[in-house]
């Protein structure tokens, strides 16, 4: 796949999407956003990933919106053309990783403002380098949250700290991030695309349908009753044990073996 502003390698069953603008912070523009949403549906389709990581070029993982493109935006005289124009790519984002049975994890190698921050709130893990920083910084510039902060935010820090960090736009550590529950761990440096494709090969070698399943449950967990979760359960239970990987797994464990699971 040959784009410029998204890179994409697959290897091991892993692929994994970085954001190529380095020399403006991988700072979102209207093209890199149509060129995500390609590589994400390309490595969604493709039976041979299991797991995606998503990283940024450089020092930086993504700063949010391009603040120049956004300044332009703010001047013309169409404005709610342009926000027409930006919106359903952004949400489609957004929506498709809800919706893909895969599991994204972004490797959040440095700054991490805005939209950038949202983009890595949709996937479902989140690593962090000890040199990262984290802003949602739309308040600085008069503007809403956008990429489904409202969202994702809350769910995972509360109500009350989601609303202090939108409404303060304050700048917050990685370790900070960690404490509030936004990321599952932090690493050195030099050692986070090394702990990133080592967790997604993880995920990528498990039983993909049991995951995908999982996957779906999780992502409806705060949003269906309890008798609608056992209910989820017991027919994803079904559905697992219908198929040959359930097998496999028991005669991987009775064999004391590592199990190679298909799919199937």
């Amino acid at each position: 796949m040959n784009l410029e502003y998204i890179l994409t390698e697959i290897e091991d069953r892993v692929a994994v999407l970085t954001l190529n603008r380095p020399e403006h912070m991988n700072a979102l523009i209207p093209e890199m956003r149509l060129e995500l949403l390609t590589a994400i549906d390309a490595v969604d389709s493709d039976p041979e990933v299991r797991a995606v990581v998503i990283t940024g070029a450089g020092d930086s993982f993504c700063a949010g919106g391009d603040v120049n493109a956004m300044r332009q935006q703010a001047r013309s005289s169409d404005r709610r053309g342009v926000q027409d124009q930006i919106s359903p790519v952004r949400n489609q984002i957004v929506l498709r990783l809800q919706k893909t049975v895969k599991p994204f994890i972004a490797a959040i190698n440095g700054a991490c403002a805005g939209g950038g921050l949202g983009l890595a709130l949709a996937c479902d893990l989140r690593l962090a380098s000890q040199e990262a920083g984290f802003s949602l910084a739309f308040g600085r510039l008069g503007l809403h949250p956008e990429w489904g902060v409202s969202y994702f935010l809350p769910r995972l820090v509360g109500i009350q700290r989601a609303n202090e960090l939108v409404w303060s736009a304050a700048r917050f550590t990685a370790d900070e991030a960690n404490d509030m529950g936004l990321v599952v761990r932090v690493v050195n440096a030099s050692d986070l695309r090394a702990e990133a494709l080592d967790m997604a090969r993880r995920f990528a070698s498990a039983a993909p349908v049991a995951i995908q399943l999982s996957k779906k449950a999780m992502r409806n967990a705060f949003d269906v009753s309890l008798e609608e979760a056992l209910d989820f359960e017991s027919f994803a239970q079904g559905v697992v044990l219908s198929g040959e990987d359930v097998r496999e797994g028991f005669r991987a464990f009775q064999e004391k073996r590592k199990p190679n699971f298909t799919g199937r």
